[in-house]
């Protein structure tokens, strides 16, 4: 699954993959509070969910050292008695912002980030997987055993899936 969604948000702006870009000037939060409801709003034309965001570690600590400004309204989700839009789980490697679960998606360089909806990438197994085969031979007391499966893995809703990029 993790081969699928990397290829999928490697995919070139040719791509049937949405995307959306990062304000160029503002600061960390700020650009992201701009550019949330440009995502929310792709999702929503087309009939989808906006689940949680898979990010690059560099821009997860982005967002984990961004600074909270003062804003006119606080934003749903904030944390509790500051300005902040969100929360950092550091030993999960998880968090949220403006009530959006954030999720670092291991292996990612740069600035790379995904919206999703989880109904975008579809996963197949082999009905009663894995099986087990097994061969006994009771004269020299051996035991032979082998575990297979058939699965897949793909994306079936690409305008489920948003990238998130920066500013050009």
């Amino acid at each position: 699954v993790r081969a699928v969604i990397d290829t999928a948000c490697a995919a070139t702006a040719g791509a049937a993959l949405l995307s959306v870009s990062l304000p160029a000037t503002g600061d960390t939060d700020v650009k992201w509070i701009t550019a949330l409801p440009d995502v929310a709003e792709k999702f929503d034309d087309n009939e989808r969910t906006l689940e949680g965001l898979l990010v690059s570690k560099s821009v997860f600590l982005a967002l984990a050292t961004a600074e909270a400004k003062d804003r006119l309204l606080k934003v749903a989700g904030g944390a509790t008695g500051s300005d902040g839009i969100g929360t950092i789980n550091l030993p999960g490697i998880n968090g949220q912002i403006a009530s959006i679960p954030v999720r670092v998606f291991p292996g990612w360089t740069g600035d790379k980030a995904l919206a999703y909806d989880s109904f975008a990438v579809k996963t197949l197994e082999s009905p009663g997987a894995p099986l087990r085969l097994q061969d006994e031979n009771v004269v020299n007391l051996t035991k032979d055993f082998s575990v297979y499966g058939y699965g897949a893995s793909f994306v079936q809703a690409p305008d489920a899936l948003v990238k998130i990029v920066p500013a050009a």
